[in-house]
């Protein structure tokens, strides 16, 4: 066992092995349980049996036990814990991937290089094998026109969907160690591997444009133009007699105008309406999160979530919001926090001058040099990207989440070497525990006190008895979400039979009217248990008093104008309905379910919203 932890090549299997767990865990859609951990412990296990310690240290130990404590907290408050271990078994691959990265010496640098060029290529791969063209059609017609016919040809796998914004997101930020190898191969004057990696390249690129993700394209581009500025600035650096960081940010100013400029142009060729409809996403996102803003939803919850309360729809209706929202929606502040403190540790890592221990290996220090740019553009495609889509939690990209922190730590060699050995881990003596692991514990203890900080700022802005309020708010929306939503999506309206098991929730909500009288949480989720209770007055009274605390609500606007409709004002759902571009076609629908459930009193007021709407569209 010894002699195997020794083996140079033993952290790059190690990597390997972590990453066909993830892989695993990500493509059966949990069918494989929790048997793929074995082979992602496999590589740990083998360094505690050679007396080594089971984890490399690393800068963000403190932030890695926050993000994985709210994340098997979020298995608690989801409303589904088979989703949510689902989703844990990813968060957990993604975290042994970020120490089996961290772990490799960087004497293999080009080997990992080598290693994430072919991911990205089997990235590519796997979303030409399962990206659908119908639902997600390409934007250039002769693209389409060949994914159809792909799809007609390609065999059929059993495994997940691959988005294409995900797999365009992963593909950009993969990307460039694909050229950092190819640039590698060119420096060696290497025929061979010049022709196999440009290969490799054009593949990925045929990959991305299939995609058809423009923001994988802007972010991408954005990141290779800070790449390209730092470069031309060093050639500027001489002719111009200025230094060159000077140069860098007068270049980075020129790229941030053209890139602002370029974005504007993509927005008008995507369509304003795009671009509306993802911003009204976000907002409704943020109105979703300040229901659970001191507890967080749990894992996997945002699409049930979403349908539920903001479409106010029992089918599925959109995946994610975005990187950062999707963070604080399932794991709260804290797991936002500890995210943000990754991503920004990580760029100042790159920023620290590199090590001198390759100084006199000049190929293997210029392929540092190229890995750590390759690095800073594939962050900086991670954090531009994740303004629009969420690939890396709320997608299919989860397993890559920790990646491009742990290629940080591994680039800059920040990582602890001399540590004492773990010894008897088996045994689980405390004191010898205590100085193995003395250097995370302390980290952990800075990050949960950063963390207390930004609760304690939390709870000074809630101040008083409107915290006291969001807690009882919090953990009724909570108990609301267990009773309504497991088994989602049903495609059927909720027909009042839950109610009675709404109670414990409702007291809930109540109490928190008694220390705040205006929280909104309260309020809307108030009407919307009169609304199953089919006391329409009631959930006007409240939906109203909810809609004067958030008019830009959708969920409120669309439950209180259904409350004026079924409780026989249709008149002033009127004002309302605009904002609800399908009340149409659901009123029609819902003509002939109140008939089927003996309500043709609400039937008819169905039909008369249908005729005022009707009327008002010949009006206008």
């Amino acid at each position: 066992m010894h002699k195997l932890a020794e083996n140079r090549w033993f952290p790059l299997a190690g990597l390997m092995l972590t990453m066909a767990a993830g892989a695993l865990w990500q493509t059966m859609g949990g069918r494989m349980g929790w048997r793929p951990l074995a082979l992602a412990l496999s590589p740990v296990i083998a360094r505690v049996g050679a007396n080594k310690r089971p984890f490399p240290r690393t800068p963000f130990d403190g932030w890695i036990v926050v993000l994985l404590a709210t994340a098997v907290l979020g298995v608690f408050t989801a409303y589904s814990g088979a989703l949510a271990l689902q989703k844990l078994q990813i968060i957990l691959a993604a975290i042994l991937i970020f120490y089996a990265q961290a772990a490799v010496s960087r004497k293999d640098i080009w080997r990992v290089t080598a290693l994430w060029g072919a991911v990205g290529a089997g990235v590519a791969a796997y979303a030409l094998a399962t990206q659908n063209w119908t639902a997600f059609p390409a934007e250039f017609g002769l693209l389409n026109r060949f994914g159809l016919w792909w799809m007609g040809v390609r065999p059929y796998f059993r495994v997940r969907f691959l988005h294409p914004n995900a797999a365009g997101g992963l593909i950009a930020m993969i990307f460039p160690l694909q050229i950092v190898f190819w640039r590698r191969a060119w420096r060696r004057r290497n025929q061979e591997r010049l022709l196999v990696t440009g290969g490799l390249i054009g593949f990925t690129l045929f990959g991305l444009l299939m995609t058809s993700s423009r923001g994988a394209w802007v972010a991408l581009a954005a990141g290779l133009g800070c790449w390209a500025a730092w470069q031309t600035s060093r050639r500027l650096e001489q002719r111009l007699h200025q230094p060159r960081r000077r140069i860098f940010a007068v270049l980075l100013l020129i790229l941030t105008i053209v890139g602002v400029s370029g974005l504007m142009g993509l927005s008008a060729f995507a369509g304003m309406n795009e671009t509306a409809s993802r911003l009204a996403l976000m907002g409704q996102a943020v109105d979703l999160a300040q229901d659970f803003a001191i507890t967080g939803s749990g894992l996997a919850t945002f699409p049930a979530l979403y349908a539920q309360y903001m479409e106010v729809a029992p089918v599925f209706v959109v995946q994610y919001s975005n990187f950062y929202l999707d963070l604080l929606l399932e794991l709260g502040w804290p797991g936002l926090v500890a995210m943000a403190a990754i991503l920004t540790g990580s760029f100042l890592l790159l920023m620290l001058p590199p090590p001198s221990r390759h100084s006199g290996n000049r190929r293997r220090g210029q392929t540092a040099v190229d890995m750590r740019w390759a690095v800073f553009v594939g962050l900086v495609v991670l954090v531009l990207q994740g303004l629009f889509d969420d690939h890396l939690f709320g997608g299919t990209g989860t397993p890559f989440l920790l990646v491009w922190p742990g290629l940080a730590v591994f680039v800059s060699g920040k990582r602890r070497r001399k540590a004492r050995p773990f010894r008897h881990f088996w045994l689980g003596h405390w004191q010898r525990m205590q100085l193995a692991w003395g250097q995370q514990l302390r980290s952990a203890r800075i990050a949960l006190v950063i963390v207390a900080v930004v609760g304690v700022a939390l709870g000074a802005a809630l101040s008083g008895r409107s915290l006291f309020s969001q807690w009882q708010a919090d953990l009724g929306a909570l108990a609301m979400a267990q009773v309504e939503l497991p088994g989602w999506p049903t495609g059927e309206w909720d027909d009042g039979r839950q109610a009675d098991e709404l109670t414990p929730a409702m007291e809930r909500f109540e109490q928190s009217l008694r220390w705040s009288p205006t929280n909104r949480t309260a309020l809307h989720r108030l009407g919307l248990i009169a609304m199953l209770n089919r006391e329409y007055e009631t959930a006007v009274a409240y939906l109203e008093a909810a809609r004067q605390q958030d008019e830009t609500h959708r969920g409120i606007t669309k439950s209180l104008a259904y409350s004026y409709i079924w409780a026989g004002t249709p008149e002033k759902a009127m004002a309302l309905l605009p904002a609800i571009p399908e009340a149409g076609r659901e009123l029609r629908i819902y003509t002939d379910w109140w008939q089927a459930y003996g309500r043709s009193d609400l039937a008819d007021q169905a039909e008369k919203a249908l005729s005022l709407i009707h009327n008002q569209s010949q009006d206008e």
